[in-house]
């Protein structure tokens, strides 16, 4: 089976194009494969698989193989992918649509140079947003937002996030029992200026901060849209990128939601019956 390691943003991903021939992976597989020790090493696992009614369908996996959420980052990586393995559209001329655990969604390519590429992302509309209480816990004060955006994200504002030990705080959240059982992803935000911020974020599934966030990354733009910043487009910054975000908002909602950031396909790789070998693109 065909396997490639992308990044976006520094957060990483396999990627597998399975045949029907090729047995269904088991979670075990996955966390392996997964495994920064034992396996190629990733944040998460895409499987990119044919769709009778769409360009393709995506199925993601945490590295602890946990499922049945959303990647903004990897929704990314799976675009770059389709179009580099020449999936024809089979619905609008430049842009695919594909099917994903939380809806269908539709992306293309922005520009491209080498293994490289900047990717547009149509995500969800965004309904519900829920105002949480930031107080219980000293080290964070300030407003805090929920909300689903391909999976859960809680987040909070704080006036400096670069000294901010985020797995020490995020983790607090993400297993605070007003989110039991499921938990959630955690993001803390810091204005820079109005349309302009900086975000670092904890990933459950993952269990620590990762580069950066895709789904989170829209929550925090979304959430700072709700806390009064007024702008429906925003440059939000990470550890290892920097990403567009827009959206429109009409009585309650946020539609026409996407994000925009860069892809790298970093090397690709054969794997057969748990065992991997890998060659540089």
């Amino acid at each position: 089976m065909k396997a490639y390691k992308y990044q976006a943003a520094g957060n990483d991903f396999i990627l597998l194009v399975p045949s029907p021939e090729d047995p269904a992976i088991q979670p075990d597989g996955i966390i392996r494969m997964c495994d920064r020790r034992m396996g190629i090493g990733s944040d998460g696992l895409i499987i990119l698989e044919t769709d009778d009614e769409y360009d393709f369908s995506m199925r993601f996996y945490n590295n602890d193989a946990s499922e049945g959420m959303m990647c903004g980052n990897g929704g990314r990586c799976i675009i770059d992918l389709a179009d580099r393995l020449g999936l024809r559209h089979r619905h609008t001329p430049d842009a695919y649509i594909f099917k994903a655990p939380d809806g269908i969604h539709s992306g293309r390519i922005l520009s491209r140079k080498g293994n490289t590429s900047r990717i547009h992302l149509g995500m969800n509309d965004v309904g519900r947003i829920e105002k949480i209480p930031v107080g219980k816990y000293d080290s964070i004060s300030g407003s805090a937002y929920k909300m689903n955006t391909g999976c859960e994200h809680l987040v909070i504002f704080k006036n400096d996030i670069r000294e901010t030990d985020i797995t020490e705080e995020g983790r607090k959240w993400r297993y605070d029992s007003m989110f039991a059982p499921k938990g959630v992803n955690v993001d803390f935000v810091e204005i820079l200026s109005p349309g302009r911020a900086r975000v670092r974020t904890y990933e459950k599934g993952v269990e620590y901060e990762t580069p950066s966030c895709g789904t989170g990354v829209i929550a925090s733009a979304i959430a700072c849209f709700a806390d009064g910043c007024g702008a429906e487009s925003y440059e939000i910054l990470t550890a290892e990128n920097t990403f567009k975000v827009g959206f429109l908002h009409e009585g309650g909602m946020f539609t026409e939601v996407y994000i925009e950031g860069d892809t790298e396909l970093v090397f690709t790789a054969e794997y057969h019956a748990g065992r991997i070998s890998w060659s540089r693109s």
